[in-house]
């Protein structure tokens, strides 16, 4: 019993360790998507480069030059974009390698996913947890027989 507590501990704090990687993930996601909604600017860029995914949910990479000769790398879902449109995209002034497409939004699922995931490995580890305090689990018996073998 003893061996499979330590076992249940081992579980627990990689779970704990993952929802706090997951939470600093959301943040520092949230973080990048208000700051460069706050700060930034919307300019033309010419796309001079385009990688399109053919896999359901990949985000399409596109090289922009926003104004100056600095190419800027950006990720959209958005539809086919060819190369030499113009489109607007937002600028950090503060960091010209930084940028979106203005038309993309809030980035939802760069955001909400994580958070999601953290709430699904938090509880997973409160249920760990549980097991390695000691809480009999639901297959296990329990009995007076039971307890006078660990013992």
């Amino acid at each position: 019993m003893a061996r499979s507590r330590v076992g249940w501990s081992v579980v627990t704090l990689v779970l704990v360790a993952g929802t706090g990687w997951l939470l600093w993930q959301a943040g520092t996601a949230i973080w990048d998507a208000t700051s460069l909604a706050v700060r930034g600017e919307v300019v033309s860029a010419r796309v001079v480069d385009v990688d399109l995914h053919t896999r359901l949910g990949m985000a399409d990479d596109y090289l922009v030059v926003p104004g100056g000769d600095v190419a800027v790398p950006i990720s959209t879902h958005s539809e086919d974009i060819p190369v030499g449109a113009v489109v607007d995209v937002v600028v950090d002034p503060d960091d010209p390698g930084r940028a979106d497409l203005a038309g993309d939004g809030w980035p939802w699922l760069a955001t909400l996913m994580p958070l999601f995931l953290a709430v699904v490995c938090g509880v997973t580890a409160l249920l760990t947890l549980g097991f390695a305090l000691g809480v009999p689990m639901p297959f296990e018996e329990s009995g007076p027989e039971r307890d006078a073998e660990e013992t």
